[in-house]
């Protein structure tokens, strides 16, 4: 049980004494006792100093929805890095109608075979839609420079809207 390993060990005399276990075993324990302490002895300490959270400026202007505020704690820290106003996250139940939910890299148009200059021959007319079972209905916003989809909420279905 030690960090070390012997890789070849010679013991030269003469005449030939015989040496119990036991005792190699005390000198082997000393050896090890010995390389830890020089180890010990040569370990160069670094010392690492903690900045303070101070005001280092958040990287980007604003922070939407998507920064996902959902206490003071959190508020506190965009605006102590110079967020003025962080919106509330999305799980505040906030409403989120015109907001950009979801960014993929699916996209509908690939899909389709409608990238690009395909959409053209298309039957379908922009802009697409998908609504889902509660009838939330969101409209997709086509990036094809970056390959992206957005999906904005459109309209929120009252049913399941949070209760104030």
């Amino acid at each position: 049980d030690t960090y070390f390993n012997c890789q070849e060990l010679k013991i030269e005399t003469d005449p030939c004494f015989f040496h119990p276990a036991s005792g190699l075993n005390s000198v082997r324990r000393r050896m090890v006792e010995a390389l830890i302490q020089e180890r010990r002895n040569r370990l160069i300490r670094r010392t690492v100093t903690r900045q303070e959270d101070g005001d280092t400026p958040y990287p980007e202007p604003l922070a939407d929805f998507r920064a996902n505020v959902l206490n003071r704690k959190a508020a506190e820290f965009y605006q102590r890095h110079g967020i003025a106003h962080p919106a509330s996250g999305a799980e505040t139940g906030r409403d989120l109608t015109g907001e950009i939910v979801m960014i993929a890299r699916y996209c509908i148009r690939y899909e389709l075979n409608l990238c690009g200059t395909q959409l053209a021959q298309s039957q379908f007319k922009e802009p697409l839609f998908l609504e889902d079972e509660q009838g939330n209905r969101f409209k997709l916003i086509f990036d094809c420079h970056s390959c992206h989809m957005h999906v904005q909420l459109e309209t929120r279905s009252q049913i399941f809207s949070p209760t104030t």
